[in-house]
């Protein structure tokens, strides 16, 4: 079976219908991520949704944090904007349900259960880099979206392997 860890990173509004990707990062179990930005020119993300839906069809199981509530749904909302197909059917892990299902913390924000576990550090990125990123479509903050969205997804690896014991089944993705 082939399995990927993967994130998305969106523009501010955090609904399909308001928002775009800027970035997303696959990064099959244990290998080496696979960076997506490039394809969005301005608003149109076309291009990159399309790209990051045929990356994610390569794999068996898809594993995110808060991908079934938030990832999975938006890049579908975005895909049928465009009048192209949404994500096929996938068997998916999110760890923030293993994480509600397993530990009693504070916070099962990735950052939280991060901290939690003492798997490192999320790297923040400041408001007016998300704003370059998202509408000025400048290099260098595109770079600190993209490096955030790697972590991201090295961290929710992480977490899936400290919390997979947690795991009673897997959940299909539609």
């Amino acid at each position: 079976m082939r399995i990927c860890v993967f994130d998305l990173e969106t523009t501010m509004g955090l609904k399909g219908d308001y928002s775009i990707v800027v970035c997303g990062v696959v990064k099959p179990l244990d290998g080496k991520p696979k960076v997506f930005y490039k394809g969005r020119k301005g608003d149109n993300d076309k291009v990159l949704c399309q790209t990051i839906k045929e990356e994610l069809e390569r794999y068996d199981i898809l594993i995110g944090h808060y991908s079934l509530k938030f990832d999975l749904p938006y890049l579908n909302a975005r895909l049928l904007y465009w009048n192209l197909p949404k994500v096929g059917a996938r068997l998916h892990i999110d760890t923030y349900i293993l994480a509600k299902r397993g530990l009693q913390i504070s916070s099962r924000r990735l950052k939280g259960i991060v901290a939690h576990l003492k798997l490192g550090q999320k790297i923040g990125v400041e408001p007016e880099e998300w704003r370059k990123a998202a509408y000025g479509d400048d290099p260098k903050a595109i770079r600190k979206i993209v490096d955030h969205c790697v972590r991201d997804v090295e961290l929710t690896e992480k977490v899936y392997w400290r919390l997979k014991g947690f795991l009673k089944g897997i959940s299909m993705a539609y």
